[in-house]
């Protein structure tokens, strides 16, 4: 067969098959999958769009909540070294976060307690356990302040994560108190009257050196050995004349507590 012959041939089989109906139908598939295929990327694309805007939102979210929270957090590496911290912290150590990272934080600690910061550091990252401390920071500028650390160390012990949280007027409250409490000790001291502290549990916490008057029993006695001075039966009776004995005079005091209570030795006429 002559050779022009086999490509008029090959051009009419060509020609036959472009026309047949089932290559169209193969094209016209080929085609829709094509179509469903892309439509399908463009849904993925806007799904992907959707979750980053949700992601991005919680990021935001989480990060207000970081920044604005009451307490300061901390990300300390083992020798103390600040890698992250919130705008509280950075406010509490009075310094500009930006320059915070890469600082030690133990430049911040007062001399008083850094042996206590660096007991409590390396204790974190020994047992991996939760631990907490008190101690006072020195802002620049500003007077010291006292603050609560409680840390928890990653699965690495890489790093550790720290909350820091001011207790300054905790601690001038417990100042205060104390100091109230030590006059409050000093005039009872020399007072002739019988005065007591209990605890929740009903328990001596403090009596002063004029019990001895009126139950023969040393303030030391009673606080070790928790000695009651109420028989069972005249509980109510016996709260009730102490109570009452407060606003009576010595003498009237002493006969009122002498039916109230047991007493070491009967107490002395006078």
């Amino acid at each position: 067969m002559k050779k022009a012959d086999l490509r008029q041939q090959a051009e009419a089989k060509l020609s036959k098959r472009k026309k047949s109906p089932a290559t169209e139908t193969d094209s016209l598939r080929l085609i829709h999958e094509l179509e469903v295929h892309q439509i399908e990327l463009e849904m993925q694309n806007e799904e992907l769009v959707q979750a980053r805007a949700e992601a991005e939102a919680v990021y935001r979210q989480y990060t207000d909540l970081y920044d604005f929270a009451p307490v300061g957090y901390f990300t300390l590496t083992r020798d103390g070294t600040i890698r992250m911290s919130n705008l509280t912290g950075a406010n509490l150590l009075g310094a500009e976060r930006s320059k915070l990272v890469k600082r030690r934080f133990g430049v911040f600690v007062s001399v008083e307690s850094r042996s206590a910061f660096s007991a409590f550091l390396e204790k974190i990252f020994t047992t991996g356990k939760n631990e907490a401390c008190e101690i006072t920071l020195l802002k620049e500028g500003h007077q010291s302040c006292w603050v609560h650390l409680d840390a928890v160390c990653s699965e690495d012990r890489l790093e550790c994560r720290v909350v820091m949280k001011d207790i300054t007027e905790r601690k001038q409250a417990a100042d205060v108190l104390r100091e109230s409490e030590e006059r409050f000790k000093a005039i009872a001291n020399y007072a002739v009257s019988w005065e007591s502290w209990f605890g929740p549990d009903g328990k001596y916490l403090w009596v002063n050196p004029g019990v001895k008057y009126f139950t023969g029993y040393s303030a030391q006695e009673i606080l070790r050995c928790q000695i009651s001075f109420q028989p069972s039966s005249q509980m109510k009776t016996a709260q009730c004349s102490l109570n009452a004995s407060r606003k009576l005079s010595t003498a009237t005091r002493e006969k009122t507590l002498s039916s109230a209570i047991f007493t070491k030795t009967a107490p002395s006429a006078g």
